[in-house]
């Protein structure tokens, strides 16, 4: 489950501010196998950082990396979250794209879940709060900082990143989304 990064936070000047949006979680999937014998496993890819937070002040989140698995013959993947998208300038209202859910995910599933990143929100000169990222069971996403200050890195597994705050001069970045985490039990 590969996670979104945070978007970034562009500011230009004396009473200007902006707010990135926090990027979404991995897709969390979960399959129960009753193959009668024993499982044979093939090859899995899982990433070991997080999709990287925006940067330039207004750019977007990376998506995070799929993680996916072969099991008795059966690819599963679990798709990445999204970025957050970054945000210009400004002194007036302005409201960020959501970091949607991450796409659909192969293989057959008896349970799959993806938490969207909070929008960026700007509600006047200096006013308005950064995005925090996507939860899922293994993390809850990055939270908020105070500002002004890039975003927060996820913590956990599968998290997406927080959203950045620029206020008056200087951009920021958006926080990096968490790794992944495959599990494999068997039981008998």
């Amino acid at each position: 489950m590969g996670r979104g990064g945070g978007g970034a936070a562009d500011s230009g000047g004396a009473g200007s501010a902006s707010f990135g949006a926090g990027g979404a979680s991995g897709t969390f999937l979960e399959k129960w196998i009753d193959p009668g014998a024993d499982i044979t496993g093939g090859a899995y890819v899982g990433a070991a950082t997080g999709g990287a937070g925006g940067t330039g002040g207004t750019g977007t989140g990376g998506t995070g990396a799929d993680a996916t698995i072969i099991i008795q013959g059966v690819v599963y993947t679990a798709k990445g979250g999204p970025g957050g998208q970054g945000m210009a300038t400004g002194a007036g209202l302005a409201v960020t794209n959501v970091a949607w859910l991450a796409a659909d995910t192969s293989g057959p599933s008896d349970f799959l879940s993806s938490t969207p990143g909070e929008t960026g929100d700007r509600w006047a000169n200096g006013v308005g709060a950064p995005g925090a990222g996507g939860s899922n069971p293994f993390s809850g996403g990055a939270g908020l900082n105070a500002f002004p200050s890039v975003g927060p890195n996820a913590l956990g597994f599968g998290g997406g990143g927080g959203g950045a705050v620029a206020w008056n001069t200087g951009n920021r970045d958006g926080g990096a989304g968490s790794r992944t985490l495959i599990i494999v039990a068997e039981y008998r």
